[in-house]
């Protein structure tokens, strides 16, 4: 009585999986549905096995199962938790969001005290950032230039060119940042050419928004 149960559970799981628009329980359903066949194929009560059910079954169990984990671990990677998604579409919407979880899972977030200097003039920089949440200030020779705050990139410039920076910036607030090291994202973008594309279309775009901001002030 209780392999003819696994035996229907098989054929409901694969009619029912076969109605699923969403992959994930299709292909878990068509999983239990080819372990219920197996189970059904072994012990039923009519005599031996029948091993060609079971021969069959299991490649159709594996291959789902297979595509399952794939697509639930594609997916996991794909979400964005609500502060992540704030920053996606504020500042990394231009690329595809599988490429900004890369770049994202290799930043580190930071908070740093009012006044704290996070770029200095003519001093090479160990690290870029974006600023999350705060207010900084840019000046070049002691002299104020901008304020720059949320969704902004600093020392962008300097990791692009890998030049020395000719501002300074300063936390004005408390700023809660998010830090890449330079010399490891350098060595990631030779490895992934499509991250070091996506990278330099975020940090043009920043650039030319820095721009826009500086002559609207101007």
């Amino acid at each position: 009585m209780i392999t003819e149960i696994f035996g229907h559970l098989a054929n409901f799981l694969y009619t029912a999986g076969s109605s699923f628009k969403n992959q994930i329980y299709l292909r878990l359903s068509f999983v239990f549905a080819a372990m219920f066949e197996i189970y059904f194929a072994y012990f039923h009560i009519e005599g031996e096995p029948i091993w060609s059910i079971i021969l069959w079954s299991i490649p159709l169990m594996l291959i789902n199962l297979y595509y399952f984990i794939k697509i639930y671990k594609d997916r996991q990677q794909l979400y964005l938790t609500p502060e992540e998604e704030k920053i996606y579409y504020k500042c990394f919407s231009y690329i595809e969001k599988q490429f900004f979880k890369k770049i994202l899972d290799k930043s580190k977030k930071i908070e740093f005290n009012k006044d704290i200097i996070l770029v200095e003039e003519n001093k090479q920089i160990e690290y870029f950032y974006l600023i999350v949440e705060g207010i900084a200030s840019i000046s070049v020779q002691d002299k104020f230039v901008t304020y720059v705050s949320d969704g902004i990139f600093i020392g962008e410039m300097s990791f692009l060119t890998n030049s020395i920076p000719k501002a300074t910036v300063k936390a004005e607030t408390k700023l809660s940042v998010l830090r890449w090291d330079k010399d490891e994202m350098l060595k990631y973008m030779e490895k992934d050419r499509d991250i070091e594309n996506a990278i330099k279309v975020i940090l043009s775009n920043d650039l030319v928004a820095k721009i826009e901001r500086l002559n609207a002030r101007d």
